[in-house]
């Protein structure tokens, strides 16, 4: 059985017209710090954006808390495709 760990990311993002608020991290399931393959949110009605989402992590011991650490920055990306860190 491959371990999973849930993820859970809520936040309030300033509105940008057409524009999409992403996660990018250090493991493959969050693009490996590159923005072209990051994770994107999703818009709520409310100016929420959210995230629920299982990564597997095929390495690390099923319950050693110290096998794996998960870096992540939000990012926003414009309609016209660039990314703001």
């Amino acid at each position: 059985m491959i371990p999973k760990a849930r993820l859970m990311i809520k936040v309030q993002a300033p509105a940008i017209f057409g524009g999409d608020v992403l996660v990018v991290g250090n493991k493959m399931q969050l693009g490996e710090w590159q923005p072209n393959q990051a994770v994107r949110l999703k818009k709520r009605n409310d100016g929420l954006w959210e995230l629920y989402d299982y990564l597997e992590f095929p390495k690390c011991k099923l319950f050693s808390y110290s096998a794996t650490t998960l870096e992540f920055k939000l990012i926003m990306q414009t309609a016209e495709g660039n990314i703001m860190w």
